[in-house]
């Protein structure tokens, strides 16, 4: 046991000592062999549910599990140069803050703020270190394979900060022997144009994909203009996009026990920012480059002993300007630029006791890096932390689980910790009950620290505690099939932060430990599925309630107290009905989203939608040829709705998609 943890060491100390120095050789590697002209020359018939799954992804009978819902493939693959919000948005309970055509998307799980999930993208966070938060507008769903969402503190495993949950994205490479070619073309309303192109080789030892995605769109969609003089129809400007990527990926099978991976992606960001009603002579503008580095290492040491290490670097570049345009011309009124680092390393370290028993430790590190003109000068924040995980197993029908987790950091940080359980009632084929009560919390942003005028370096880190509660059942009755899954949750934050005008920062906005704030609901996913030998039906209906209440007033005047935070729906459900012959595939959807309120008082809020979606797909197998081709129409009934106040979405739009893929 001592030469393994001494090698874990090593490892963890070699980073830190020459972390600079691998970070930028494979910065190196990666621009000579891939990063292709082109790219910076443009810079001037499954069911399509999320599933309920218990992961074992340790050592050999290793109980450390969690609840995760998982993506089919074949969803993502119809998603294909489209963005990661649309995918999340019409398949998981995950609530999507879009701020309008070209503008930028985040998310809110269960009620909390966009920096309270996380991103993790092959083993490393995303999430910006300024803002804490990922702009999931900029994610085409081509950059990854598997989808996962995991609800709930998730503090042992991955960290702190997932106070809402986590999008967990990998990329799955098999060793086998193959060649395949992929090359996807998808036209649609308002000028969207996009095309990818894939290739895959590879053997048992070795295996190499590589992935060039290209997507421009101008939303000139027209929209009435509620904000101005007899409401008059115009034509949306200043909301064109240009996102272009290419991302590797390599894995190397050293022997049958030691497997070495890498995964890089550089993505380019062009768009302009699409104005509020009634200020149409609004024209920024916002320019993204982001390179994303996840170096992999896997060993089975031993039959009782599992070894993993990621290495991590992240360099995202953004330049915002706003403008406005004076008659012919345009002015630049501010212009913002921002690089940020992360250089990170986690390492676990899985021993399995006995076949009912596992132990897995766990330590990370992540030096985090921001250069802004409002810091008045570079900023960076070193975090380490140690975590322990203790599983067992009773007789193959139960499962606990215990974990604890220390961060170490410029800040004091509370120990977090979890406790969780797996059990069948009712027989074999019984309900599976899940439930967990964790610990977490999430430090302030660099911005919340150090943005002038405004930051406040007293800042305390927003601490929470969740409980949660999982049943599902699933049942066969000949060719009929059912699934049901049934969560409810309950979640207290205090210290959470907010902004707000500071007489200490002369009327400046400024971040404060001000508010407590209570999560609780339900959510509900049910499907029926019948299969026969040339056709398939699937009926899923989707439900969540989310109360997201502020139990603490920041004032005497304070009238937040008790309501609902605001752009937190209350209400969302979906309904698809999906009906498959041979090779032909029918889908109907419907996607409900509840009214939001827009003021902390509850006074005022945004009216709920409804909107409709429907797509066609065939696809034909000629030896080794897959084409495929889908047609769909949304907001079918051409509602006039907003997710965020002022920001009008796009009516009935049509979307083309064509598939051809070797193999």
């Amino acid at each position: 046991m001592l030469p393994i943890l001494r090698r874990l060491c090593l490892l963890f100390l070699s980073f830190l000592l020459y972390k600079k120095l691998i970070m930028r050789c494979l910065q190196l590697v990666f621009l000579y062999l891939f990063l292709p002209g082109w790219l910076f020359a443009s810079s001037n018939g499954d069911t399509t549910q999320l599933r309920e799954v218990q992961v074992m992804d340790f050592a050999t009978k290793t109980p450390f599990f969690r609840v995760e819902q998982q993506l089919d493939s074949l969803v993502t693959k119809s998603y294909t140069n489209l963005s990661l919000t649309q995918l999340l948005s019409e398949h998981t309970f995950v609530a999507i803050k879009n701020y309008g055509a070209g503008s930028s998307a985040t998310i809110s799980i269960r009620g909390t703020n966009a920096s309270h999930s996380r991103l993790f993208w092959n083993g490393i966070s995303l999430n910006s270190p300024m803002l804490g938060l990922f702009d999931f507008s900029i994610f085409p769903v081509d950059a990854t394979s598997s989808v996962a969402v995991l609800y709930g503190g998730q503090s042992p495993e991955f960290g702190t900060g997932a106070i809402g949950g986590i999008i967990k994205i990998d990329d799955k490479l098999q060793f086998k022997s193959t060649i395949k070619l992929n090359y996807s073309q998808q036209f649609g309303s308002f000028g969207l144009e996009g095309n990818s192109f894939s290739v895959g080789i590879g053997n048992k030892r070795f295996q190499s994909k590589t992935s060039f995605t290209r997507a421009t769109s101008v939303n000139n969609y027209r929209y009435k203009d509620y904000q101005q003089f007899s409401s008059p129809t115009v034509e949306l400007q200043n909301a064109g996009t240009l996102q272009q990527g290419i991302y590797q990926s390599f894995a190397f099978k050293i022997n049958e026990k030691r497997i070495l991976k890498l995964n890089s992606w550089f993505q380019y960001n062009d768009r302009n920012i699409a104005p509020t009603l009634g200020l149409r002579n609004n024209v920024s503008v916002q320019t993204d480059r982001s390179f994303r580095n996840s170096l992999q290492y896997e060993e089975k040491i031993n039959d009782k002993l599992e070894l993993n290490v990621v290495l991590g670097y992240i360099n995202d570049f953004l330049l915002y300007k706003s403008r406005l345009k004076v008659g012919d011309s345009i002015a630049v009124i501010l212009s913002s630029q921002s690089i940020s680092e992360v250089y990170s390393f986690r390492g676990n370290l899985t021993y399995q006791l006995s076949d009912e028993t596992s132990l897995k430790f766990l330590g990370e590190a992540n030096n985090e890096r921001a250069s802004v003109y409002e810091y008045r000068g570079n900023k960076s924040r070193n975090r380490y932390s140690l975590a322990g995980i203790a599983g067992r197993e009773f007789g193959k029908k139960a499962f606990i689980s215990a974990s604890v987790r220390k961060e170490f950091n410029e800040k004091a940080s509370p120990i977090t910790g979890s406790l969780n359980t797996n059990f069948t009632v009712f027989g074999k084929n019984g309900i599976d009950i899940s439930t967990s009560v964790s610990t977490n919390y999430a430090l302030p942003t660099l911005n919340d620290l150090y943005w002038r005028p405004g930051g406040n370096p007293d800042l305390k880190a927003e601490e929470s505690t969740n409980f949660d509660l999982k049943l599902n059942k699933s049942l066969t009755i000949g060719k009929v099939k059912f699934y049901s899954s049934f969560s409810t949750y309950y979640t207290i934050v205090k210290n959470w932060i907010l902004w707000q005008p500071s007489a200490i920062y002369n009327g400046n906005w400024s971040p404060q430990n001000l508010r407590r704030v209570r999560t609780s609901g339900f959510e509900s996913s049910n499907e029926i599925k019948l299969l026969s030998k040339n056709n398939s039906f699937s009926f899923r209906v989707n439900y969540a309630l989310t109360n997201a209440i502020n139990t603490k007033s920041i004032s005497q005047s304070d009238a937040s107290n008790g309501k609902q935070l605001i752009y937190v729906p209350k209400n969302t459900g979906l309904a698809q009905f999906i009906y498959g012959y041979k090779s032909f595939q029918l889908r109907y959807g419907v996607n409900y989203y509840g009214y939001r309120f827009t003021t902390s008082d509850n006074s005022s809020f945004l009216p709920s939608y409804l909107l409709n979606q429907i797509v066609v797909q065939k696809s034909i197998r000629i030896n080794k040829y897959q084409i495929s081709a889908d047609a769909g129409v949304y907001n079918l009934f051409y509602k006039s709705y907003q997710n965020l106040p002022d920001r009008i979405q796009p009516g009935r739009n049509f979307l083309i998609h064509l598939n051809l893929t070797y193999n």
